[in-house]
């Protein structure tokens, strides 16, 4: 420590004068420093270790939280996560399919809800996103150079569309050949299959009471309960803000069939062999 932060300590009175030492001698010094000086130093250095601690504990514990969080994880990707808002809601539990929206009887009325609903089966997302996934050689890129997708929610509501208009072969499908109620019936057990795997996936967990009612001896539920559901018509704003026209010229052109210029594809039922998904070479063309 340099000698300048000290004060020389005079000899005492009994001993030599100063004259009378040799003139090399370095007297002995006394220190500057209190004696808390010390103590604070070790003090703030143990508050900034701990300080520390906490806050790698507390971003380790809101890391491992958000990963097992059922909401709002971004454990996978979606375009659609700024217009993703959960909401309490109690779901209207109609008896009679005479007062359900979206199934029923066959009525114009009902088939202009679902084609309002299904407007935004096709929408794009942005390149970056299918370069994320790994998926720009084989989507279908529009014009513009984003991607054409379809939610899966959509793909869904499509499922429960079919099944409810299965029930009405006559209606929406009159005179099918044999190849075609099979073909039907394996598009409904396809649909089966995706809405079990969506409702696993998806698992509302809210518990229905178990109650008695006047016209049976069986128990049964309580359906009246609040869920914790998307705000739907927030999700179907971002949709619809990205909605592609798939009929628009230009749109859809298929690599090897040309132009898709109509939602009728190899059969009306919508339903048959899925080949295998094309893909395209280092210079982007197609492999056909």
């Amino acid at each position: 420590m340099a000698y300048d932060e000290y004060v020389p300590v005079s000899p005492s009175e009994e001993s030599f004068t100063k004259e009378e030492w040799p003139s090399n001698t370095q007297w002995p010094l006394k220190a500057k420093r209190f004696r808390w000086q010390r103590p604070l130093i070790i003090g703030l250095a143990v508050c900034s270790v701990i300080a520390l601690y906490t806050w790698i504990v507390l971003y380790a514990a809101s890391t491992w939280w958000a990963e097992k969080m059922l909401h709002g994880a971004d454990v996978v990707d979606t375009p659609l996560r700024p217009w993703m808002r959960y909401q309490s809601k109690a779901f209207e539990h109609k008896h009679w399919a005479k007062d359900y929206p979206l199934a029923g009887y066959p009525s114009d009325e009902l088939d202009a809800r679902w084609i309002e609903l299904q407007k935004t089966f096709y929408t794009e997302v942005p390149v970056e996103y299918m370069e994320k996934i790994g998926k720009t050689d084989e989507g279908v890129q529009l014009p513009n150079g984003n991607y054409a997708a379809s939610y899966s929610v959509m793909h869904l509501l499509h499922c429960v569309q079919r099944l409810q208009q299965s029930y009405f072969p006559d209606v929406y499908f009159p005179n099918m050949t044999e190849r075609e109620e099979f073909l039907q019936l394996e598009h409904n057990l396809h649909c089966i299959h995706m809405l079990a795997d969506s409702v696993m996936c998806n698992a509302d967990v809210v518990p229905v009471p178990i109650v008695w009612r006047d016209k049976t001896p069986m128990p049964t539920g309580d359906f009246n309960v609040a869920h914790e559901c998307v705000d739907w018509d927030l999700l179907h704003e971002g949709m619809l803000e990205k909605r592609i026209d798939p009929w628009k010229k230009g749109t859809f052109v298929h690599p090897i069939f040309g132009e898709v210029t109509s939602h009728v594809g190899e059969n009306r039922i919508g339903f048959g062999e899925p080949g295998n998904i094309l893909k395209k070479d280092k210079d982007g063309k197609w492999i056909v």
